[in-house]
Parts: structure tokens; C-alpha cells; sequence
């Protein structure tokens, strides 16, 4: 994963997280009622997640045991044997 990539997540991150916590503070400390907005929010919360568990399994790149990368020829767990 880019540097610039790992920002943005944690920026997605902690915006969700922010956006979220807003509105919980006002249900919670204001007494305002805001179910619907939090509701929003929470929903935009769980895109962001879902967003930045997509970019993380975008980023990661699977090793066989030897370090060398994964190839076509090497991901089929049984070849094909003449008897």
C-alpha cells in the first residue's frame, strides 16, 4: 500500500468516526433528537469502513512460504496426474 493510499484511509477513517461522534454527542450530552441523522451517519460510517477493507485487500499481495509472489501456475492445490 502507496503512502498516499494509507492517508487517505486513515483520513476516511477518522472523518467517519468524527461525522458519527458529532451526532452522538448530541443525543447523548444536548439531549437533541437526532436519530435520523445518526442513523445517516452511521450508515456513511460503514461505507467508509467498508471502502477502506476493500483498498487494504487491494493493496495486499499473497507470498508463498519461500517469499517468492503467488503465480497462476502455483495457486492449484491438486495437478492433474496421468495414471
Amino acid at each position: 500500500m502507496t503512502k498516499t493510499r494509507a492517508a487517505t484511509c486513515t483520513v476516511v477513517w477518522a472523518g467517519t468516526q468524527a461525522f458519527w461522534l458529532i451526532e452522538a454527542y448530541k443525543l447523548e450530552f444536548l439531549g437533541q433528537n437526532v436519530f435520523v441523522a445518526l442513523w445517516m451517519r452511521g450508515l456513511l460510517y460503514v461505507i467508509g469502513n467498508c471502502w477502506i477493507i476493500v483498498q487494504v485487500m487491494d493493496a495486499y499481495e499473497a507470498k508463498e512460504a519461500d517469499g517468492s509472489g503467488i503465480n497462476e501456475r502455483s495457486t492449484t492445490c491438486v495437478e492433474k496426474r496421468s495414471l
